[in-house]
């Protein structure tokens, strides 16, 4: 699950080369001039609200996460419960909606 979320991108300059500005517009002394707040607002307004999607891998049910429920997920080391089948499990894939 290689999904990156706004506040690991506006804190790393790689990453945020990469997915942000990949034209190398800005300079890495600007990103580091920048907070991490200022970094995931120009996201926001970029892309939109972070969110996304969880496939169950049991039956295929598909669910939405906010920033805050998908950290909460990646903590647990993604052992959730399937709202339709109610499986518990780690087979779970995932997507970024931005």
């Amino acid at each position: 699950m290689d999904v990156r979320t706004y506040d690991e991108i506006a804190n790393n300059w790689a990453l945020w080369a990469e997915y942000v500005d990949p034209g190398a517009n800005m300079t890495e002394p600007e990103f580091n001039s920048m907070t991490t707040q200022e970094k995931i607002a120009a996201m926001i307004e970029m892309w939109g609200e972070e969110y996304y999607l969880l496939t169950c891998g049991a039956c295929a049910d598909e669910t939405m996460l906010d920033a805050q429920e998908y950290q909460e997920a990646k903590d647990s080391h993604w052992l959730l419960q399937c709202a339709n089948c109610h499986m518990i499990s780690t087979d779970w894939a995932v997507e970024s909606g931005n």
